[in-house]
């Protein structure tokens, strides 16, 4: 099962099932001494469980911001990557968007103005980038979409 730890909750460990603690180990086997105290587990899982509340506000938020076709070439620089290990969402988008429009001319492939996503996402908040980055998660588990199913999941008319 797939495990993730991150920065600001280094304590903090889930997976795509519920926050489990097992004896005072997680499932990746941290040391009882690093395990969660109760309220931390409590507060966590209060959090976690308002994520997708709060991933959908902003997809609100995000209504007709990105084009089909700027959408396309996100979800295409993800396709086959597990998206870990990343303290900035936002980073981490204009990254990998501004290298595959230098080394791979996807701007040319995709037609569309590659300084104007760039814009875009500079212009995110950090949680509306990582709201993207799980749009090209909820696109990656979907497998193989219609537009109407890409269009939905990114919030274009």
């Amino acid at each position: 099962m797939v495990s993730k730890v991150y920065e600001l909750f280094p304590r903090l460990v889930y997976s795509n099932s519920n926050i489990k603690e097992c004896g005072g180990y997680f499932q990746n086997k941290i040391e009882k001494d690093e395990a969660l105290t109760q309220e931390e587990l409590t507060i966590s899982s209060y959090l976690l469980s308002y994520l997708p509340t709060q991933t959908n506000l902003t997809k609100n938020e995000l209504k007709n911001y990105f084009t089909k076709e700027e959408a396309l070439v996100l979800i295409s620089l993800f396709t086959g990557t597990y998206l870990c290990n990343f303290s900035s969402a936002k980073e981490k988008l204009i990254t990998e968007v501004r290298a595959a429009i230098y080394y791979e001319h996807i701007d040319e492939t995709y037609k569309i103005d590659g300084k104007k996503l760039i814009n875009k996402l500079e212009n995110l908040t950090e949680f509306q980038a990582f709201t993207v980055l799980s749009m090209i998660e909820e696109s990656f588990f979907l497998g193989k979409m219609s537009d109407e199913e890409m269009k939905k999941i990114f919030n274009i008319d």
